[in-house]
């Protein structure tokens, strides 16, 4: 799961801005036409810089099924897994032609620098700077945790751990199965992080370097 801020979507004959949420659109990746949903339009709260003020896509099926990092480290910034997204070593960025990544935003998301829950949290102009991310357990729609405040909810999430509703709106696949996915949100504990389960259910904490999740 990888959210991008896109200012228009090449051959589609309208601008992302005006497409509603929950609809989808599509993205070449290595020549191949992948879905994309609409979660959010505009800056969830003001605690995002304003690079984050454009259309929210979520990539439908997860991307690959991984560790997250080999640092034993939940900081966010430092782990694989923010480096294979933002194009700091191969991976994801590598799918996509120049003129898709130049139509993607650069953004700044509120991260926990340090990898702990409530210490060092980093919101604004101060956020951590990519184009693609995890997303966060308050954006996935996670209810309880009130210390936790590196995001808020994306419209098309509804609030809730646990309720069926809300658990729908998580469920992601992996080569066609149900997976567990990660989040960017750390635990108060430097070498756990936050995932969604294959029910939808979150946060469940694991361990970086043991576990794949999608």
């Amino acid at each position: 799961k990888a959210y991008i801020g896109v200012p228009h979507v090449r051959g589609v004959g309208k601008r992302a801005s005006e497409y509603a949420i929950g609809n989808t659109v599509k993205l070449s990746e290595n020549g191949s036409l992948v879905e994309y949903i609409v979660v959010h339009q505009g800056l969830p709260s003001d605690i995002y810089d304003s690079s984050c003020n454009g259309t929210w896509l979520l990539r439908k099926e997860c991307f690959k099924k991984d560790i997250t990092s080999n640092l034993n480290n939940n900081s966010y910034d430092t782990t694989t897994a923010h480096k294979v997204l933002s194009g700091a070593t191969s991976g994801f960025v590598s799918l996509f032609d120049q003129n898709t990544l130049n139509a993607v935003k650069q953004v700044k998301i509120p991260y926990y620098q340090g990898g702990q829950y409530p210490d060092a949290l980093k919101t604004g102009a101060s956020g951590l700077s990519t184009k693609f991310f995890f997303l966060s357990y308050k954006e996935a729609g996670g209810q309880y945790g009130p210390t936790v405040q590196d995001g808020d909810k994306l419209d098309y999430f509804i609030r809730g751990d646990d309720s069926t509703s809300a658990c729908n709106r998580r469920l992601a696949t992996f080569n066609g199965s149900n997976v567990g996915w990660w989040l960017r949100t750390p635990s108060d504990d430097t070498i756990l992080a936050g995932v969604v389960g294959e029910d939808g259910r979150c946060p469940y904490w694991t361990g970086l370097t043991t576990d794949p999740y999608g």
